[in-house]
This record gives C-alpha cells, sequence and structure tokens, in this order.
C-alpha cells in the first residue's frame, strides 16, 4: 500500500491511470467497490463519522504483488511508480 497523503483526488485518480498505462494494477481503498472501504462494511458499521479515516483510505492505494514476482520485478515497480508520480505532479 502506498498513500498519497498530499495529493489532490484528481492528482490520485492521474497516478492511478499511469499505473494502468504501464500495466502496472493498483486500486484505490476508499472506492466504493473496495471491500476494504469501510463504509461497505456491513458486519461492523461506523456509528460515527471518521474524517481522518476517510481522508487517510481515500488516498491510499494498494499495489498487488504476485507470489512469482522476481527480486528485478520490484525494481521495475518502483520505476513505474515513480513515472506515475511524476506524471501526475505535471
Amino acid at each position: 500500500q502506498l498513500t498519497l497523503k498530499d495529493m489532490s483526488p484528481e492528482q490520485i485518480e492521474k497516478m492511478m491511470a499511469a499505473c494502468r498505462k504501464r500495466q502496472l494494477p493498483v486500486e484505490l481503498f476508499g472506492d466504493p467497490s473496495n471491500a476494504r472501504y469501510f463504509k461497505n462494511w456491513k458486519f461492523a458499521p461506523a456509528d460515527c463519522p471518521l474524517p481522518q479515516t476517510e481522508a487517510l483510505i481515500k488516498s491510499t492505494i494498494d499495489i498487488r504483488m504476485p507470489l512469482m514476482w522476481d527480486d528485478s520485478d520490484f525494481d521495475d515497480m518502483y520505476e513505474v511508480v515513480k513515472e506515475s508520480l511524476v506524471e501526475a505532479m505535471a
């Protein structure tokens, strides 16, 4: 996971699109389709507003790393994330 704390929602979306364009699947924790988004929890719903939690989750992305990756794949992932961040911040 990677938290993009100081980025706007638009920049986060651009960064994610840039990762996907480079064949790196990423997912936003705060997306309504994500089962890990606390507002989707039917078994333990929040009974009060959680603005700090909401802000953190809406700025955190999940990068899936397959078990069969080689060490060099992590270097490639780093480069993709770095290039995508630069692109999103431009």
